[in-house]
């Protein structure tokens, strides 16, 4: 029978209107059930099979050489014949009947083949279907087509689907995709970013296809999942926990940010200050000092502890907690995910969640992740819904975590609820991890405070409180009666990072005799930034913008018709030179973040401008480009 292979594993785009799979948990192709090359002109009758998800399989690298110079060869070259009867073994097939004849392929001619190709001869697509989300609910025998994709082309992209023929306005940045339907593109662009990397795992197909032997009666299409003595594609050696964990919302950023000329940043949580003067000047010194260059104790340098030890009980009034030093507070949560749950164990968040933690379950296997809401006036976690989900839920969540104050929503967390939710985790055997990083960031006359229990872990941070980004130190304050808690974080970290940069912790330490006041000074003037950015985002209404009690962020909520906050992300940048967070990024679509920590007033103000001006076209006109 006559074949056209399938080779899915080039990432590079593919032409103008490029279709995709395997959005769900299987894939549904399209192939005939029987041709017959010398009579038969009609399509056969139509059938559908179900194809393995090749998640955890091996596809192959794309053949060499322009896959349109290949398709004119009236002769397969022997070598891949040979490998074509090598690789059959090993070949799944799902088979359905595709007409080869559209009509309105016609109008297309010369858009597609503007150099006289003749398309009479060879058809040039290779079909792959895209299922919605919910394609379980469809009838097995009314496939839902949502977009078709093209084989490479020399030849720039247009906007024009190469399927239908209509136009495709609809561009989604993700997968490079156009859509001629905008309800399909909203079903799109709401997919979470694991179904759209299972796409991506097959998108962009090869094809290899002999006009000859197939005549126009159907195409047959055959993925090989797994070719023996082939050559694996990177794609598919990689691990199905990584490839499900959410792309980092700050690389995406990055890469917005290079793409606008100009633009201005209100999106990353740092801090415009550097550290201590006088601490930096101490670290100088060091640089030539042998022991810089070597391994120091995986839980931190003896003296830095001493000192975060008595910290913690003076500042925060925990006087039964050890000290542990990690590179940053990121990594401190990943050893205490690593530390404290299994993979497959169920853990609670409250929306807006911190994206970097939630990112941090996903990788390490904890993929029942419960994100309880948060009040809809305050933004607090709902303690009603914790009681509820830690008294229904068996086996217990092993874990619940906080920031306080919030990251993203700059919400502070009162005493008494926060102690109500310790006690609720204490009653029914769960952890309760609070990010304390923003522990110096309080406005408005509020003051922060911890919590301590057998069941609780804090984590701090140099990292905005001390202006040490880029040092990476960050320390974890865990109960030291809880036998063998220090051995098993010990395992971890000696496996991450063994110890933080001996360099970073001398400059924690001397940057901890400048005292909080140094801090509290600098955190002052973040009082009017927070001034600035509210008058910028008072377009958009009364009551859209929530938090900022402490911190350096402010939520803001777009129109109900923005939901796609990335567009607009997007849109702000490169139209009006100002960048944000999007919501969706921390499970609250429809939403923005703003930080206002990492620039000086005047600054701070230039970009406040540029985002008033653009929430003021949004809610006026739309994303006018």
């Amino acid at each position: 029978m006559p074949v056209l292979r399938s080779l899915a594993c080039d990432p590079r785009p593919r032409g103008p209107c490029q279709g995709a799979s395997n959005l769900g948990a299987h894939v549904w192709l399209f192939v005939p059930q029987s041709l017959d090359k010398k009579k038969e002109k009609r399509p056969g009758k139509f059938s559908l099979s179900r194809v393995p998800s090749p998640e955890s399989s091996t596809p192959l690298e794309p053949l060499s050489g322009p896959p349109h110079r290949r398709r004119r060869r009236r002769r397969r070259p022997r070598e891949l014949k040979r490998k074509e009867r090598r690789m059959e073994p090993e070949v799944l097939e799902a088979e359905l009947v595709l007409p080869t004849y559209f009509s309105f392929k016609k109008v297309q001619v010369y858009e597609k083949y503007p150099k006289g190709q003749s398309s009479a001869k060879r058809f040039k697509h290779l079909k792959q279907i895209i299922q919605a989300e919910n394609f379980q609910n469809y009838p097995p025998d009314e496939p839902n087509y949502v977009n078709i994709e093209s084989p490479p082309s020399m030849h720039p992209s247009k906007r024009i689907c190469d399927i239908t023929g209509y136009e495709a306005p609809y561009h989604d940045p993700r997968t490079k995709l156009r859509y001629a339907n905008a309800g399909v593109f909203k079903v799109i662009r709401s997919l979470p970013n694991e179904y759209v990397q299972r796409y991506l795992a097959l998108r962009n197909a090869a094809v290899v296809l002999s006009s000859r032997k197939l005549g126009f009666n159907g195409i047959v299409i055959r993925l090989l999942w797994n070719g023996k003595g082939r050559k694996m594609g990177s794609f598919g050696k990689l691990a199905k926990r990584a490839l499900e964990t959410e792309m980092p919302v700050m690389v995406q950023i990055q890469e917005v940010i290079r793409g606008a000329k100009n633009a201005m940043s209100l999106a990353q949580g740092v801090v415009y200050w550097q550290p201590p003067k006088d601490a930096l000047d101490k670290v100088k010194e060091l640089v030539w000092e042998p022991s810089i260059s070597r391994y120091g104790a995986d839980e931190g340098m003896p003296e830095l502890r001493e000192a975060l030890v008595k910290k913690l009980q003076r500042e925060n009034k925990l006087f039964k907690s050890s000290v542990v030093v990690t590179s940053g507070a990121n990594q401190a949560f990943v050893d205490l995910v690593l530390t404290l749950c299994d993979a497959g164990d169920s853990v609670v968040m409250f929306a807006p969640y911190y994206f970097n933690a939630y990112m941090s379950f996903q990788m390490t296997g904890v993929t029942d992740i419960l994100v309880g809401p948060g009040d809809p006036k305050t933004l607090y976690p709902d303690a009603d819904w914790l009681e509820k989900t830690l008294s229904e839920i068996k086996p217990v969540p092993k874990l619940v975590t906080v920031v306080n104050p919030g990251n993203p929503s700059g919400t502070y967390i009162p005493e008494s609820l926060l102690k109500r939710i310790s006690d609720l985790c204490e009653q029914a055997g769960a952890w309760l991890v609070v990010d304390n990083t923003y522990e110096y960031f309080m406005y408005d006359g509020l003051k922060h405070t911890c919590i301590e229990g057998n069941h609780i872990v804090n984590i701090f941070s140099f990292s905005k409180a001390y202006g040490m980004m880029g040092w990476r130190v960050g320390y974890i304050a865990y109960p030291s009666e809880v036998e063998g808690f220090a051995a098993q974080l010990l395992k971890v970290q000696d496996n991450i990072p063994i110890c933080a940069s001996i360099i970073s912790q001398h400059l924690a330490l001397y940057s901890l005799e400048a005292g909080p006041e140094w801090v509290t000074e600098r955190v002052k003037t973040l009082i009017k930034n927070r001034e600035i950015v509210v008058d910028a985002l008072a377009p958009l209404g009364e009551g859209a913008v929530k938090g900022g009690e402490g911190a350096i962020y402010l939520w803001a909520k777009l129109p109900d018709k923005f939901i796609h906050d990335f567009d607009v992300v997007r849109w702000l940048a490169h139209k009006h030179g100002v960048v944000t967070i999007p919501g969706s990024a921390c499970g609250c679509p429809g939403n923005l973040r703003i930080s206002f920590g990492g620039l000086v007033e005047s600054d701070c103000r230039a970009a406040a401008e540029r985002l008033k001006r653009g929430l003021e076209e949004l809610v006026s006109d739309g994303m006018v480009q």
